[in-house]
């Protein structure tokens, strides 16, 4: 075998190689003692890993047996029309289970106000003047392209159904700033 140079028998499989013998084709195998110790440390490995997710599956609180009991003497407060007779409750405490959902809903109540809310400080009342009213007037919003019945509606019937006074109607410049 070439040593520092690579050749074409370099890119063959060992096992289709003529120039080679059987003993230079055997693979140095390790010998029994690196095997067990090998196989050794893999188990010890293996069984840290189980050992861990077995210990992480285990509950942490295991609650005891409902074998504590305790038996109360109960003797009802009303006492009329033969009602009255003690009894003997035998009191347990029922498991659990950590999964259930729970059995009541907690609604949040917003807390109250910390003092009084403050004054809200009006202007002596007065009747609107037609001055008043003409500045608070909101033009309606016409449609860019069509009105609810769906026909298309010129420029010029645009800009007068707007209500500001256009004059010209010559520029599109004057619809963008005329329609809403």
């Amino acid at each position: 075998m070439s040593g520092a140079c690579s050749s074409q028998a370099d890119l063959v499989p060992l096992a289709n190689r003529t120039d080679m013998t059987d003993q230079d084709r055997a693979m140095e195998r390790p010998d029994e003692e690196s095997i067990n110790e090998t196989a050794e440390r893999t188990r010890l490995a293996l069984e840290k890993i189980t050992q861990g997710k077995i210990k992480a599956a285990q509950p942490k609180h295991v609650p005891k047996a409902n074998s504590d009991s305790e038996y109360v003497r109960y003797t009802p407060a009303n006492q009329s029309a033969g009602e009255g007779k003690q009894r003997i409750i035998k009191m347990t405490t029922v498991q659990e289970d950590p999964l259930e959902p729970a059995r009541f809903k907690h609604k949040k109540i917003p807390r109250g106000a910390d003092g009084p809310p403050p004054p809200v400080m009006h202007s002596p009342p007065r009747a609107a003047t037609a001055q008043d009213q003409k500045d608070w007037m909101i033009p309606p919003c016409i449609s860019n392209w069509k009105n609810n019945k769906g026909y298309t509606i010129p420029l010029d019937k645009r800009l007068a159904a707007d209500g500001r006074g256009l004059q010209d109607v010559s520029g599109v410049t004057l619809l963008a700033a005329a329609l809403c």
